[in-house]
């Protein structure tokens, strides 16, 4: 009864606060955004470093550099279900702080010297992700209603490739040089700034007006509807295609490109724009699917232009780079964003939001675990660029035949409510 009571309390003291706050409740979802994926992302540039200093082949980089993939698939379907319990505010503000506090200790792994210790730092970075990322969406969803989700969802999203296009773009010319040019000290500066946000969102965030207590609706914390869903189940496995592309891409291709004849600048910086078109695809798609009312064409379409441009890429010149790079970014992440984003918001009630997102980040993030091992497998055998695009291609077609049997719930509520006006215009 006293936590009914408590519980009552914090819902009606987040009704009273003023319309504006949604808006920092946003601010501070897109910083989490980007200290996630700043925090992930930070090993790309230095990979040429901790291979040659750790003596690894390529496939032990793929593990590690996957390896917080795996404790993100581990922890996103407890840390979703928490949230529809407990509420999004609790979980995201102790994964994240997490993240920052295993941001430290990967430095001190990467000082040791020891492959072991350093891939156990960063599984375990990946559990705060888990338990942090997938509860976005959901607070989000609780704090804007369903006219300004799209927009909300457009902003907070970018902070996805803002996170990874930082840590891509800004780890060598100036994390490393704060770090003294030591490679093994560059997760402390990172590890700041994930610090810093995470005292931020202890200090300021709260559960939003639109969040419901999975414990108050009658349900348990783990709800077998989710689970059994076959719809979520065929978004989560097109999820799964796109995250392997995603994260195949970001892993690999500055080792790749330099080995084609690009410097490890251009490489860096062709890589980077994966991420930064990637914003654009995160900004506009939501809006605009909204707008349109139409999720399944950017899903379905996004992934058509993606197996288009792997296919130009085995055979032009390394200059189309700087133009096909930003086209996988851009509708890779158009997809990524409805699947993961949106199509939560729009299938599941409230309750069941965290629950449903968490699940399908769950089978996504297998593949950003399963994808970089795989190609790095793949590399070390054939030494072939055209191989490993070839894969990725193959992936992306059959995120296409799954993601041709979702329903596309905004379309059809739009064209059953367009049919009944038409009909009483009619009548």
């Amino acid at each position: 009864m006293l936590s009914f009571l408590k519980e009552k309390k914090s819902i009606m003291d987040n009704q009273n606060k003023p319309p504006a706050y949604r808006w920092l409740i946003l601010l501070l979802t897109w910083l989490t955004a980007v200290a996630l994926f700043s925090s992930i992302n930070q090993l790309a540039p230095l990979s040429g470093s901790i291979i040659a200093d750790l003596n690894l082949a390529g496939a032990a980089y793929g593990i590690l550099y996957s390896s917080p993939m795996f404790g993100v698939a581990c922890m996103a379907l407890v840390a979703g279900a928490a949230s529809d319990c407990f509420g999004p505010r609790i979980v995201i503000s102790c994964g994240l702080s997490f993240v920052a506090l295993c941001a430290f200790c990967r430095g001190f792994a990467a000082s040791s010297g020891s492959y072991g210790l350093f891939l156990l730092c960063n599984f375990l970075m990946g559990l705060g992700f888990g338990i942090t990322y997938p509860n976005l969406p959901k607070l989000v969803g609780d704090w804007f209603p369903v006219r300004q989700r799209g927009a909300a969802t457009s902003i907070y999203s970018t902070g996805i490739p803002c996170g990874s296009s930082s840590a891509l773009m800004l780890t060598i010319p100036v994390a490393l040089v704060l770090a003294k040019g030591v490679w093994q000290h560059v997760p402390f500066i990172w590890g700041c700034f994930a610090l810093a946000v995470a005292l931020l969102v202890w200090l300021l965030c709260r559960n939003g007006p639109g969040f419901v207590s999975s414990r108050s609706s009658g349900g348990k914390m783990f709800n077998k509807e989710v689970y059994t869903n076959r719809t979520l189940w065929r978004v989560g496995a097109t999820f799964f295609c796109c995250t392997w592309v995603f994260y195949v891409c970001l892993s690999w291709f500055p080792s790749i490109l330099a080995y084609r004849g690009a410097s490890p600048g251009q490489a860096g910086a062709m890589t980077g724009l994966i991420p930064l078109f990637g914003l654009l695809g995160n900004l506009i798609v939501p809006v605009l699917s909204d707008r349109i009312h139409w999720r399944s064409i950017f899903i379905i379409g996004g992934q058509i232009c993606g197996v288009t441009a792997c296919l130009l890429m085995l055979f032009c010149p390394l200059s189309w780079f700087y133009v096909l790079m930003p086209l996988i970014g851009f509708f890779d992440n158009a997809a990524y964003a409805c699947l993961a984003f949106m199509l939560p918001l729009d299938l599941m009630p409230a309750h069941q939001r965290g629950s449903a997102t968490g699940f399908i980040m769950t089978m996504g993030y297998i593949s950003a675990l399963l994808g970089p091992t795989v190609v790095g497998l793949i590399w070390d055998a054939s030494q072939s660029m055209n191989i490993v695009v070839t894969s990725i291609a193959l992936v992306y077609l059959v995120g296409i035949t799954c993601a041709l049997r979702i329903p596309d719930p905004v379309r059809q509520r739009w064209l059953a409510a367009k049919k009944q006006n038409l009909a009483m215009a009619q009548a």
